[in-house]
């Protein structure tokens, strides 16, 4: 049976579920990880090897654009909130605080023009590649979140960080 409302939001996560739930959910299955893992890496080096003739178009594009750095990096909160460094193309000018929260439509006055047309074609992800290689990320997944958003997590939020 599931949890009510008012039960999640007084208990903590691990409240809530009993023990052999937790143990179902969280127990590593034989070799569903290590494929995972393996499909993770085959996919982004391909995907590296393909995208390398684009990067230095993207990188002309973006320097002459604005100013600045051409990868833009930032710590994200990973599996079980372990810090690590996104990589991603710039799409923002240069000044723009880091700990600002992503913008959310296309009209931001923090996007440079090349950046609107590098989220539209989602072409500014392409170093994230690099985070899957390294296994810092995976193909499948929640979306990294910054890490002053995930200090402020509810329990139930805290569960998007266990995968």
């Amino acid at each position: 049976m599931l949890p009510s409302l008012a039960e999640v939001r007084s208990q903590s996560f691990n409240q809530l579920l009993d023990k052999n739930i937790q143990q179902n959910l969280f127990q590593k299955r034989n070799g569903y990880y290590f494929f995972k893992r393996c499909l993770d890496f085959i996919f982004a080096f391909f995907a590296l090897i393909f995208f390398a003739p684009f990067w230095l178009i993207i990188i002309l594009l973006i320097k002459k654009d604005s100013k600045g750095k051409v990868i833009f990096h930032h710590e994200r909160a990973g599996k079980n909130g372990r810090p690590f460094t996104l990589y991603k193309f710039r799409t923002m000018f240069e000044e723009v605080n880091e700990q600002d929260f992503a913008p959310n439509s296309s009209n931001d006055k923090r996007i440079t023009p090349i950046g609107k047309w590098l989220r539209k074609t989602s072409l500014d992800e392409v170093p994230q590649f690099w985070n899957v290689l390294k296994g810092e990320m995976s193909l499948v997944g929640p979306r990294p979140e910054m890490l002053f958003i995930t200090q402020n997590y509810t329990p139930l939020q805290s569960c998007r960080l266990l995968v």
